[in-house]
Formats: structure tokens, sequence, C-alpha cells
């Protein structure tokens, strides 16, 4: 007897497990297939990341580096592959990260971000990001992902911001110093004045006293560079001749050296408004250019001219009346290459050993020049020398006089009287001192509240003020641009004067619209005290 076990299935089982089995490869075909694409995709995204991304295993070795890695890197994929990740990339962080690099079964989510360093084919280090995060499957890690990124511009522009920080301290710190030291070099300068005037026949004493007086002088200048290259103040500009500007810079700057210098300006040449301080900087960088591409020595030609353009006709600069000046050397001069170069911060080509430029001086010189809406170009041929030219504009011309009748004049006896405002002591003795040795009545006030009140007591009694000089900055008190305001509410045509130690503060720039008359820059002298207070009371008669 057949059991039933052992009977072969119906055709209708057959086809049914048949069935079966089509759906289970169908299956799997599409299984594989969504692999296969699913695969291809992310090996795209990864290849055309713009990051590196690598793969490595337990053992720290790398399975996969995308292109962007290796492009960064400039390696071979061959060169890669199986390598130790410490080889490529390194970081104390990297090293210390022991869940993502052992296989103790971190957070699957777990992700770590430290700064590390890339080593590239050609021997530099490259600072990069990296992003760390284990790889997971069936509940076990089986490597480690890591995403990195180039940092090396980031960490320039921090590098930059920190600088402009530091130097923005210092600034703050160089104008507060300036101030004080202008206060001093004030009294200074006065005393030293005052003690020449009383010495009438001890010849010995007043020429040591005329080299004191000349060193405060220098001293005085060499506080409005630390202000103005520090802190990027505005130009205090005059109206000036260029000859004495350019003697005084170019002897100071080839002294010493075997250079000689021939000069070609005309009598009849434009005075133009400057700052002496920051153009005769930017002039004394232009030479001491010339002067190293002359090490053998030679001959600077500097020669100026009057310009009057119309429109452009191939001149560099915009239509107007210009003062050129030009200052040219023998040297070796300029590649085309670099010559549009040289005004950048930061650019020489000077590598002479401990003598290696900052590259600081020429873009100084440009920048001072723009600042007093000039031009600054060069012209230079290798072996055939330079030549740089400055275009200034001309000083405006003076228009017909204010009516300022309603202004106190001067007795006629030309008294004046005038009214200091100061919070130095020192100060407000030397400047009493000098104006009183030039006959002019003097009062004196602390800080702008006293000043406002002597002002209004002083007119209500019919005996006003003529003049007032207010100090800019006070110290715990009503500051000169405060006063003035209070002053003008009395008095609209009041004839004040503001001085102030920081020479390139803008009230001192564009004193007019602060409701000045005039500007006065500590230290000054007691000829230029007296000139501006009498240049005030003229124009007031």
């Amino acid at each position: 007897m057949i059991s039933e076990n052992a009977l072969p299935p119906s055709y209708e089982a057959l086809q049914q497990r048949v069935r079966e089995v089509e759906d289970e490869l169908l299956e799997r075909r599409e299984t594989e297939e969504n692999l296969r694409t699913s695969e291809e995709k992310y090996r795209l995204l990864a290849e055309t990341a713009t990051e590196m991304i690598i793969l490595c295993d337990m053992d720290r070795r790398i399975v996969y580096i995308n292109r962007a890695g290796l492009i960064l890197g400039g390696y071979q994929e061959a060169e890669i592959l199986g390598k130790p990740i410490h080889r490529l990339l390194e970081g104390a962080e990297l090293q210390q990260n022991e869940l993502l690099l052992q296989a103790a079964a971190p957070d699957p989510h777990g992700r770590e971000l430290w700064d590390a360093s890339l080593h590239c084919k050609d021997g530099h280090v490259l600072p990069i990001e990296v992003i760390a995060a284990p790889v997971i499957k069936h509940g076990f890690q089986q490597g480690v992902l890591l995403t990195a990124r180039d940092i090396s511009a980031r960490r320039s522009m921090e590098e930059e911001l920190l600088r402009a920080k530091k130097l923005e301290s210092i600034g703050v710190l160089a104008g507060g110093i300036a101030h004080d030291y202008n206060n001093l070099l004030t009294a200074m300068m006065g005393y030293i004045t005052l003690a020449e005037s009383v010495l009438d026949s001890n010849e010995e004493a007043k020429a040591l006293l005329g080299r004191a007086r000349h060193a405060a002088v220098m001293a005085k200048n060499l506080s409005r560079k630390l202000i103005t290259f520090s802190r990027g103040g505005k130009p205090m500009r005059k109206p000036g001749q260029v000859l004495p500007l350019l003697e005084n810079a170019l002897s100071f700057a080839l002294a010493g050296s075997n250079v000689e210098c021939e000069f070609r300006i005309p009598p009849d040449l434009w005075p133009v408004e400057y700052d002496e301080s920051q153009m005769s900087q930017a002039i004394h960088n232009i030479v001491i250019n010339a002067r190293e591409a002359m090490p053998q020595g030679g001959t600077l030609r500097v020669r100026a001219d009057n310009l009057q353009i119309p429109e452009r006709n191939g001149y560099p600069v915009d239509p107007g009346e210009w003062v050129r000046i030009t200052i040219e050397d023998e040297g070796v001069g300029i590649s085309e290459e670099y010559l549009d170069k040289i005004f950048d911060p930061y650019f020489t080509t000077k590598e002479m050993g401990a003598k290696k430029g900052l590259g600081l001086g020429l873009a100084i010189s440009h920048s001072v020049v723009r600042n007093h809406q000039g031009y600054l170009f060069a012209e230079s041929e290798p072996t055939r020398g330079t030549a740089f030219h400055l275009y200034l504009p001309i000083a405006k011309r003076s228009g017909p006089s204010r009516d300022v009748s309603s202004g106190t004049s001067p007795e006629r006896d030309g008294t004046i009287r005038v009214l200091i405002m100061d919070d130095e002591e020192i100060v407000r003795d030397i400047t009493q001192r000098m104006l009183e040795r030039t006959g002019c009545e003097v009062s004196l006030a602390r800080e702008g509240a006293e000043a406002v009140a002597m002002f209004r007591r002083r007119r209500e009694e019919g005996n006003p003020f003529h003049v007032v000089l207010l100090d800019l900055t006070v110290r715990g008190g009503m500051s000169g641009k405060e006063a003035v305001r209070e002053l003008k509410a009395i008095e609209p045509n009041v004839k004040a004067i503001v001085s102030s130690g920081y020479a390139d503060d803008p009230v001192l720039n564009d004193f007019g619209a602060y409701g000045f008359t005039a500007a006065v820059t500590k230290p000054y002298s007691m000829d230029e005290l007296r000139r501006t207070i009498r240049n005030v009371t003229e124009a007031a008669g």
C-alpha cells in the first residue's frame, strides 16, 4: 500500500511553488537593484562633494576617500587606501577620541568636531575642521566616517581680524598717550619760547634753548605720526608750499647716504593743502624706497609743475588744477608683473636677510595721498629706474569774507580779551603766560560749564570776551564741543577756537561744522597761537 506522503505533489501545488520562487527572485533582484542605486547615489554624492570624506575601518586604516579629499591633499587613490588615518590627519583630539575609533559601541548618533591638520603630498600642512561619526551596522561599530573641510581661508580671516583688533587697541592706547604727551609738549614748547624771549644777552643759553625747542617740535611730529598710522587719522590740511616740505623730507631720508638730490621746482608753483606730518611721511617712504633701489649711489631727481587739466586726455587724474610732484631714481627698477602691486599692503620684493621689507611704506604713502584727495602712480622699467608721480589738488582760493560785523571786536588799543578753558593746569598756565606776553587779557576756566558761566557773566557786565579757546576733551566735565553749543546760544557769532591733543579728531579737521571759528592742535607754539587769535579777531573787525 502506497503512503499519501509518497505521492507526488499536485500540478497546482507545483505552480504555486514556482510562483513563490519567482516572486522571491524578483524581490531579491529589486533589492539588489535598489542597493546598487542607493550605493551609486551615495557614491555620487560623496564624489561630487566639495568636502573631504574619509571612511576608515576599526584598525584605523583608510578604506575610502573621495575625489575632493584626493585633490585637497594632492594624492592618488592608491597612495591613500590602506594607510593609517594618522598618516593623513593629525590632531590631539583625533588621537584621544577612543569612543569613535574603538569597537566600544558608542552612541550611534554621536558626532565629534575638532580642528586638525591635513598632511599634503607636497609637504605643506593645511588646517582643517573634522566632523567624525561612527558607522554602525547590526548594533556594532564597523568603522568611522570623517568629513573634513579646509579652513585655511577662515584662519587667515581670523588672524587678520585679531591683528586688526590688536591694532585698534594699540591705536586707542596710542591716542590716549599722545593726548597727554601733547599737553606736556605744549607746556615744554611754551616755557622754552618764553625763556628765549627773556634771554636778551646770553647767546649760548638762547642757542641751547633753540635746540631744545627744535627737539620738542620733532617730538610733536613723532606724536602726530603715532596717531596717524596707528588710528588712520584724517589729515589736518593747511595751505602751504611744496618746496619746504620736499626739502625737509628728503634731507632726513637721504641723511648719511651716497645719493645726491637734484631739485627742479618752479618759483610760481601753486600752493597745495596738506598735513605736514602725514605728507612728510609719505614722501619719506618714497625716498627711502628710491634710496634702497640705488645701493651703490646715484642721483634722485625731484621736480614739480602746475597742471591745469580741462579733461582727461590721457592724464590718469580727474580734470582740475593740480600740482604734480615727480620723484625719479636711477635704481634697479620694477618689473611689469610687480608694478601694479607695489602699493598693496605687505607686498615687498626685498629679501635681504635681516633687512627684509615689511611692504608697508608705499602702502602708507598711497593711503596718505588718497586721503588728501590726490593720486600716486609709479612708472618703471628694469635697470632704468622708477618715477613716482604725486598729484595733489591746489589750495582753495579764498573767497569773499563773511559778514561777522556783529561779533565782538578788540578795543582800539589792541587789547584782546581771551577766555581759556582747559582741564590741564600746566596748559592753562603756559597758554596764559604766552598770551599775556603778546598783550592779551586772559581769564581761565577748568571745564566747559565754568567757561559758559564766565562768558555769560562778562557779556552781561558789558566786558565780553573777544575769543574763547576751548579744549576739546575734558575729563569729568563739559567738553569743548558741548560748550561751544552753549556759547552760540548766548552769542551766535562767538569766536571760538578748538584745541586738542588728539590731532586726528574730526572736529579739528572740520571745525566749522561743529560751530568753531578756527582750530589749533597741541602742542602749539606762541607764534602759532598768537597768529590764530589775531586771524580770528581781525576777521571780526
